[in-house]
C-alpha cells in the first residue's frame, strides 16, 4: 500500500461550501472517530482518487437538537 493522505469533508444545507473534518493517513492515521449530530440533511465526502473510504452511523428521526 502506498502512503496517501485523504481529506474528509462535510457539507450541510446551510453552508455554501463543504468543510474539512479531518485527514486520514494510510500509514499513521488509518481511521477517525467522530460523534456528529445533525437535525438537517448533510453530505460526507472525501478526496481519495483510488480505493474507498467507509462511513457508518445511524439516523434517528425524533432527535431534539438544542
Amino acid at each position: 500500500m502506498e502512503h496517501e493522505s485523504v481529506k474528509l469533508f462535510l457539507k450541510k444545507e446551510a453552508w455554501k461550501e463543504k468543510r474539512m473534518m479531518g485527514t486520514l493517513d494510510t500509514k499513521r492515521i488509518p481511521q477517525h472517530k467522530f460523534n456528529l449530530f445533525f437535525n438537517k440533511n448533510f453530505e460526507v465526502s472525501h478526496d481519495r482518487t483510488q480505493g474507498s473510504v467507509h462511513y457508518f452511523g445511524f439516523i434517528k428521526k425524533d432527535i431534539q437538537c438544542k
